[in-house]
């Protein structure tokens, strides 16, 4: 009987691949600038297996969330499963970079938001670097993030491929229910409808 694997481990991402035309993931830039796959803006462990660890994963080192279970966008783009689905069969990843909690100084923190796009630019410019490496197609990638100066980013990192920005904006701090407040106003002003009128 087929046992789900864990999100956004190496494992699920190749089984999402052979069953869709997509795969969907979330990458953020470790302290040694590295290209780690991970959703949360703190490390998925119980808190009691962190001991004296840094919470956020831009804190951590790549080794590091390796050895937890963590896959790296390289570990995903060399997987042979992976490269045939994406040279030989047309399908397509999709990847999401995740701006770091606001908490990080090295990010930007509050008010800083040059370095938003500066981090921001870097992080994709790794996973361009990567994608290229891999010889994944130009039209077989593409960018987005919950980033509103997205078209600085870009510039920033000099980003080949085509990307977008997601809307409404989730902002990079607090819990699910204050982002989704903060988030609706903006939500009724960029409906699916009302973009379909612009």
């Amino acid at each position: 009987m087929y046992a789900q694997p864990p999100e956004n481990t190496l494992e699920s991402l190749v089984h999402g691949m052979e069953m869709f035309d997509a795969i969907e993931f979330d990458i953020r830039l470790t302290k040694d600038n590295h290209v780690v796959i991970h959703h949360d803006r703190s490390v998925s462990i119980d808190p009691s297996k962190r001991k004296d660890n840094p919470t956020f994963v831009e804190l951590w080192e790549l080794d590091d969330l390796l050895e937890l279970g963590f896959c790296s966008l390289e570990m995903l783009l060399e997987n042979k499963s992976i490269q045939k689905s994406v040279q030989e069969q047309g399908k397509v990843l999709i990847v999401e970079s995740k701006r770091p909690s606001l908490k990080i100084k090295e990010s930007g923190g509050w008010f800083a938001r040059k370095k938003h796009d500066t981090h921001m630019g870097a992080l994709m410019k790794q996973a361009d670097e990567l994608l290229d490496q891999y010889e994944i197609p130009k039209q077989s990638a593409v960018h987005y993030a919950f980033h509103r100066s997205m078209s600085r980013a870009i510039k920033v990192g000099n980003v080949q491929r085509n990307w977008s920005t997601l809307l409404p904006l989730v902002r990079p701090f607090a819990g699910r229910t204050t982002q989704r407040i903060l988030a609706f106003p903006e939500y009724l002003t960029t409906s699916f409808s009302r973009m379909l009128k612009k």
